[in-house]
């Protein structure tokens, strides 16, 4: 996870409560001149807690992690080691294998998206769910060692993922049929 990548966030959008900047600029008070940076890939998607911290979730083959930062852009010191949870592996980079975070009522996380466990000319995909304790633990209640792995036969993709009121998890996607 020694990889660095400038993940931009608009802070206007993300910070109302130091939003100085004018709309559609980066407010110069988040993070350093508007932009933070994690240790992990690519920045696949993003979600904001309750309490305002920004929750990311990045990826770059084999490694994936979770990162949140505070309100203000630094790095939440008391999740993960220095903001990041690493995942177990693997999970997809150039065909963005990580697709959506959920944050759950309790604080817990889940992120969701799919890994390859194939061939690289006979690809397996398979959902894949992570879910992590409110400090960026895995869950070891949770599936095996906190992650779920579930067979989609071939060759498709987790598109998007909700949680129900009743806490049970929506997974969506797509599989491929046929011959290459």
């Amino acid at each position: 996870m020694g990889i660095r990548l400038a993940i931009v966030v608009l802070g206007v959008l993300l910070v109302p409560a130091c939003a100085s900047a004018a709309p559609g600029d980066l407010e110069s008070r988040f993070g350093a001149g508007g932009k933070v940076t994690g240790p992990a890939g690519g920045a696949r998607t993003v979600a904001i807690q309750q309490d305002g911290r920004i929750v990311v979730f990045a990826d770059k083959y084999p490694d994936a992690a979770v990162l949140r930062f505070n309100a203000d852009g630094s790095a939440d010191s008391s999740f993960g080691t220095n903001g990041a949870a690493a995942l177990s592996s693997p999970w997809l980079d150039n065909t963005n294998g990580g697709k959506q975070l959920l944050l759950q009522p309790d604080g817990r996380i889940l992120a969701v998206g799919y890994v390859d466990e194939g061939a690289q000319d006979a690809p397996e995909l398979h959902v894949k769910v992570t879910r992590l304790t409110a400090s960026g633990a895995l869950d070891a209640s949770f599936g095996a060692n906190g992650a779920a792995r579930f067979t989609t036969l071939r060759i498709g993709a987790t598109v998007a993922a909700a949680l129900q009121p009743d806490g049970k998890i929506v997974v969506a996607g797509y599989l491929v049929s046929g011959s290459f």
